[in-house]
C-alpha cells in the first residue's frame, strides 16, 4: 500500500507541473493569438479604408496596435 501511494504521489506530481507548464504555454498562444487578430484587424481596416477611395495621404488614421484592448 506504502509502495502504492509513492507511485500515486510522484505521478501526481509530475501531472501537476505538466499543467502548470500547459498553462504557462496557454497564456503565450492566447497573446500571441490576440496580437495576429489585432493586425488583421488592422489590415482589414486599411484594406476597407483603401478600397472606399480613403487611402490618400492626408487620411491615415489608421488606429495602431497600441490603442486595442484585451
Amino acid at each position: 500500500m506504502e509502495q502504492e501511494n509513492s507511485r500515486l504521489y510522484l505521478e501526481n506530481c509530475y501531472l501537476m507541473k505538466l499543467n502548470k507548464e500547459l498553462k504557462k504555454l496557454t497564456k503565450l498562444l492566447k497573446e500571441e493569438n490576440e496580437a495576429f487578430l489585432n493586425e488583421l484587424n488592422r489590415r482589414r481596416a486599411a484594406a476597407a479604408a483603401a478600397s472606399r477611395g480613403l487611402n490618400s495621404p492626408a487620411d491615415h488614421k489608421i488606429p495602431s496596435n497600441s490603442s486595442s484592448t484585451s
